[in-house]
């Protein structure tokens, strides 16, 4: 399991984020579940993520999560 799917289930451990496909639709994250696992990426990944760039589409699944450490500079094997 990668350690973003960890972060994701340790945050709403309910729902199953391995077989979703899409995290917003199946109203597996809210905004302040948003919140948490940004904490938790920026501390392991070192980065700042700039709150004003996130858009919806980017809580969707494992990979736009991961696109979004990647566009924020950040190193997303780290979380794989």
């Amino acid at each position: 399991m990668s350690k973003l799917m960890e972060i994701l289930k340790d945050t709403r451990p309910e729902n199953d984020f391995e077989t979703s496909t899409n995290f917003l639709e199946d109203d597996y994250l809210d905004s302040l579940d948003i919140v948490t696992v940004l904490t938790e990426i920026e501390d392991i990944c070192g980065i700042e993520i700039d709150y004003a760039d996130i858009t919806e589409t980017d809580f969707e699944t494992e990979e736009t999560i991961l696109g979004l450490v990647e566009r924020s500079g950040g190193n997303a094997d780290l979380l794989r």
